[in-house]
């Protein structure tokens, strides 16, 4: 219990680095111009939830060798919160849409990473 309960740390810690880089760059580059919406603060945890998920539920023979899933995700994440912010300060009337895609977009993301990322060799 206790080892799983690490391994989801760290898997999460391997995400959550750098899609907090790319929140703290989002907030800075819209913080004076537009809110930070509701997708915007969840897109930090649920396509990490949906990738954890299969990977946990499916069992598709993928092993320990596959850990940068979750850190390429947390990066594609990021560079899509900094795409957003910007897209965002140029059409300030979009923001929510922009927002809702993004987190939409990172949720698939999840899934083809672990759809298409073969299972590697130990």
């Amino acid at each position: 219990m206790m080892d799983t309960a690490i391994l989801l740390a760290f898997l999460y810690a391997l995400y959550a680095v750098p899609a907090l880089v790319g929140f703290a760059i989002h907030w800075l580059l819209i913080r004076k111009r537009l809110p930070l919406l509701w997708p915007s603060w969840i897109i930090l945890f649920v396509p990490w939830s949906i990738w954890i998920g299969l990977v946990s539920f499916k069992q598709s023979g993928k092993s320990e060798s596959n850990i940068v899933e979750p850190n390429w995700l947390g990066m594609l994440v990021a560079v899509v919160l900094v795409v957003q912010a910007i897209v965002s300060r140029i059409k300030p009337q979009q923001h929510f849409r922009t927002s809702v895609g993004a987190l939409l977009m990172c949720c698939l993301a999840a899934v083809a990473i672990w759809a298409f990322v073969p299972a590697l060799p130990v």
